[in-house]
């Protein structure tokens, strides 16, 4: 149910918006996702399955994979805000931006990070606008995951970014 919800939320979030594939990258769990994607048939959603090689080794498969300009990362427990994330995906698309760090909601109050239920992050609370990579990472403000980012394809293939194979925590090393 979660991995469905995952990808419904991106169909909902885009689907109209601009073009956008998702790729899931099952790396050997116990339950083949295969009868969760076959219902999104309609759209493109596509299933690479690979043995177990931990988070960074499934992520590095779905970049090789994307076909698309911009990626981002979704864990299936996780899902888009529809109206949030196209905003994002839109403000990126027309300002021409390599990479775009948005926040999260704690809807479930089980994020550690967050102060209570409900609040966002406010790492980038210092700023009043749009900053350069460089001012933002030299602010200390990094919150590491990759889920909170939209990226440019050719950015990380251009510099060859990838997370470290057989990894298997969150993502420190890549952010």
């Amino acid at each position: 149910q979660l991995l469905e919800r995952a990808v419904r939320s991106v169909v909902n979030a885009l689907d109209g918006i601009c073009l956008w594939q998702v790729v899931v990258v099952d790396d050997g769990s116990s339950r083949s996702p295969k009868d969760i994607i076959e219902k999104f048939h309609d759209y493109d959603v596509s299933l690479i399955n690979i043995s177990h090689g931990g988070l960074g080794t499934a992520r590095n498969c779905g970049i090789d994979a994307a076909q698309g300009d911009i990626i981002s990362f979704l864990h299936a427990d996780d899902f888009y805000i529809a109206n949030i994330y196209a905003q994002c995906a839109s403000h990126m698309i027309a300002s021409d931006l390599e990479m775009l760090h948005y926040r999260h909601l704690d809807l479930y109050g089980t994020d550690a990070l967050a102060t209570s239920p409900g609040t966002q992050h406010s790492d980038t609370a210092m700023f009043k606008g749009p900053v350069t990579g460089d001012a933002y990472m030299l602010s200390g403000g990094l919150f590491a995951s990759s889920c909170l980012f939209l990226v440019r394809k050719d950015v990380l293939d251009r510099h060859r970014l990838r997370f470290i194979n057989g990894h298997t925590a969150e993502d420190e090393e890549f952010t």
